[in-house]
């Protein structure tokens, strides 16, 4: 199967055949200035639902509810607060997917089940000018906890769960200058999640290893393109070691891991265009991943094919809706 790319919850773009990387869509209408969009079975039934964070004017948290033929149910809007970035996961324990999401605050979305969603009023502080939010079980002790990067404050803030959809123990920890996109992911192979994100105004990535249960060392940063702004990972040349594909003013960087935490610069794509938004997935199901992003000044889904090796071949541009920000893969 194909993945289908959705682009700042405005258009749905599959791929049509496997030798080609051309997206043709659907589009629909949800909110005002997306700034994130995810993928997630929300309602248990085997079919992908979109939850959208949307910003500024008509801003708030969208979930449309997917349907057997592919097609998706009108929007319910069950927050009003602006949401900059989403992170789903089971938080009270119940086995329904809640929505975690980041707007001055971090603020949850409980899900009653049924496609029902319940705003919480209570509200959790990060840092200063929060951008990006992670879930996962940090400091293991079997709930989720929330990673919030601040671009303001240039730090990352590590909120732990307690259950019941309330956090706890507010740590932060410095990350560069102006943090925004940021990844979890094994980066040394020691079995515990490290923090991959990027400093826009430094022009660099920063590495944060996960040394013990909820604790995190700065490992070192490391210069990409200019401006980066969000971050993909994925072992782009089948060595076995973690990847990175970072959008920056210029196109994207590929940088190759070493598998103890650094990475070095393996080459530059030019999209012709600033990217918003960057992921990888295989879009022409030869077994090798490839890079996805978003150009918001174009209107364009950008497509670069892995020839394998991290070699990439030429950019293959779709255009979407208008002035796309954030997007999400999925069948």
């Amino acid at each position: 199967m194909l993945p289908a790319i959705l682009v700042s919850a405005l258009s749905i773009a599959t791929s049509p055949t496997q030798a080609q990387a051309q997206f043709p869509g659907q589009a629909y209408q949800l909110g005002t200035r997306p700034r994130a969009v995810i993928l997630e079975d929300v309602t248990n039934d085997g079919i992908d639902d979109i939850i959208v964070g949307a910003a500024e004017r008509f801003g708030g948290v969208f979930i449309c509810i997917g349907c057997a033929d592919g097609t998706f149910m009108p929007p319910m809007r069950p927050s009003f607060y602006t949401a900059f970035d989403l992170a789903p996961g089971d938080f009270d324990g119940d086995g329904d997917i809640d929505i975690a999401y980041v707007s001055d605050r971090v603020r949850f979305l409980e899900n009653l089940g049924g496609g029902e969603f319940y705003a919480q009023r209570r509200y959790f502080f990060a840092g200063a000018e929060p951008s990006a939010i992670v879930a996962h079980d940090i400091d293991r002790d079997g709930i989720l906890d929330v990673v919030v990067s601040n671009r303001l404050s240039d730090d990352i803030s590590l909120l732990f769960g307690r259950g019941e959809l309330s956090l706890m123990n507010h740590t932060r920890i410095p990350a560069g200058t102006r943090p925004s996109g940021m990844v979890l992911a094994d980066q040394n192979h020691d079995g515990v999640m490290d923090i991959v994100v990027a400093n826009e105004d430094a022009d660099q990535i920063t590495v944060l290893l996960g040394v013990a249960a909820g604790t995190f060392a700065r490992h070192g940063s490391f210069d990409t393109g200019p401006a980066p702004s969000a971050i993909a990972s994925a072992d782009l040349n089948a060595d076995g070691n973690c990847d990175l594909a970072v959008a920056n003013a210029s196109g994207h960087s590929i940088m190759l891991g070493d598998g103890s935490g650094g990475f070095t610069l393996h080459g530059h794509l030019e999209s012709g265009g600033e990217p918003s938004e960057v992921g990888i997935a295989d879009v022409n199901n030869d077994g090798v991943l490839d890079v996805v992003s978003t150009l918001q000044e174009e209107s364009r889904v950008s497509v670069f094919v892995n020839n394998g090796s991290a070699s990439f071949g030429d950019e293959s541009r779709t255009r979407v809706g208008w002035e796309p920000t954030c997007m999400a893969l999925g069948d």
